[in-house]
């Protein structure tokens, strides 16, 4: 009987200390080695009020919520850092380039081949990332594409020479290439008073970039089966305020820019306003402290300014309402 009690609290002892040990949790870094060109190593993540966090012997204080954030300012070469919490102490190896060489991703090259898009609003990328800073255009259905590389879970698009995009291997597939190379058909474009109109045609669906400077919007249409250089050019005359709209049908690409209506009522009555609250989905986009997903963030801020917007006589239409 004393020796089943003895065993049992032992038992008892282990979980209590596992549980101590797993009392905080690191939401970056995800790799306990890595490389970085950063000056700085960020740690961010969140732990029971009762622990005690340090990094490299200094404190980290703890928000009242348990999130922390710390940063490491980083020497050239091998960084050693601990991090260390009432129960249990972890070691960071971060090495940084001496010189701040870019780290390029490793590219694995393959013989060009013909894909197609699966479906309109893809994303496409000037990197092989997930993220939307690098979004240079949302490509639509049966938009045929020359890929010859493979990167992180992307296709690497050719577009000229010295010009490629990223696109997501899973929103393509394999495909024929076209039986005579794409031909341009016409361009043309029309100035009113409080919008534009650009259109460009083709005898099929190609990849485009958009691009904007202050004054100017910048659509470009390449057609690497005609040449290796074959880019087709709009330079379009932005408002001070405006919108843009890309659509495509029968080969024609249009590109409209309106000027946003200044109400004459501030109090929005009789306007209609899109509330775009990004990301969703399996697009979780930025992790915080506390493992809370930019996207569900961004829900809960466009909900908000969609109820003052309302209240103000707006009319407001969400692009999602949920995940």
């Amino acid at each position: 009987m004393k020796s089943m009690r003895k065993i049992l609290t032992i038992i008892l002892m282990f979980l209590l200390c596992t549980a101590q040990v797993s009392a905080y949790d690191l939401v970056m870094p995800k790799d306990k080695k890595s490389i970085t060109n950063n000056n700085y190593a960020f740690f961010f993540g969140r732990a029971k009020n009762t622990e005690h966090i340090s990094v490299n012997g200094e404190h980290v204080p703890l928000a009242s919520n348990g999130a922390f954030a710390f940063t490491v300012k980083l020497k050239d070469g091998e960084n050693r850092i601990a991090l260390k919490s009432n129960y249990t102490t972890r070691i960071y190896k971060i090495y940084k380039n001496p010189r701040g060489e870019n780290i390029k991703p490793q590219t694995v090259e393959f013989e060009p081949r013909q894909v197609a898009v699966l479906k309109d609003n893809t994303p496409f990328r000037s990197t092989p990332e997930d993220f939307g800073m690098n979004r240079m255009s949302h490509l639509f259905e049966g938009t045929n594409l020359i890929v010859n590389g493979e990167n992180n879970g992307f296709y690497r698009v050719y577009l000229t020479e010295k010009k490629c995009g990223w696109i997501a291997k899973d929103a393509v597939i394999d495909s024929e290439p076209p039986k005579e190379a794409p031909r341009f058909v016409t361009m043309e474009g029309k100035m009113f008073k409080n919008a534009s109109i650009n259109t460009i045609e083709f005898s099929d669906k190609l990849p485009y970039t958009i691009e904007e400077n202050p004054k100017e919007i910048i659509f470009k249409v390449y057609n690497p089966y005609a040449s290796e250089n074959s880019v087709y050019t709009v330079t379009i005359k932005k408002f001070s305020k405006y919108t843009y709209k890309t659509t495509l049908a029968g080969g024609v690409y249009v590109v409209k820019v309106s000027a946003l209506p200044v109400p004459e009522n501030p109090n929005l009555e009789g306007i209609n306003i899109i509330v775009d609250a990004g990301h969703g989905g399996s697009e979780n986009g930025a992790i915080g402290c506390l493992g809370d997903k930019e996207k569900d963030i961004n829900l809960a801020i466009a909900s908000e300014l969609k109820d003052i917007l309302t209240q103000m006589g707006a009319c407001v239409f969400m692009t999602r309402e949920c995940d």
